[in-house]
């Protein structure tokens, strides 16, 4: 299980999100002592059902494809050495 926030989501690749994947309102390093994203995690570690995070999922998916504009490209390597 992956807990995104939500902020984040403008480095996440332009591909359907994995089942895995939680994604909570909060800017990035604020997960930690968060309650849900604890309880997400609890849950899981536990091996109990882990419900929730995943409402922002289409959000983060449309953040991520938005965001894929303003990436710089990959370029093949020149193998120039310098």
């Amino acid at each position: 299980m992956d807990i995104v926030p939500l902020a984040d989501a403008v480095t996440l690749p332009v591909a359907p999100l994995p089942r895995s994947v939680r994604v909570l309102p909060a800017l990035h390093g604020l997960l930690l002592g968060d309650r849900p994203a604890l309880s997400l995690a609890r849950a899981f570690l536990n091996h109990d059902p882990v419900r929730g995070g995943s409402a922002l999922r289409g959000t983060a998916a449309l953040l991520a494809a938005t965001a894929s504009a303003w990436r710089m490209p990959q370029t093949p390597s020149s193998g120039w050495r310098g």
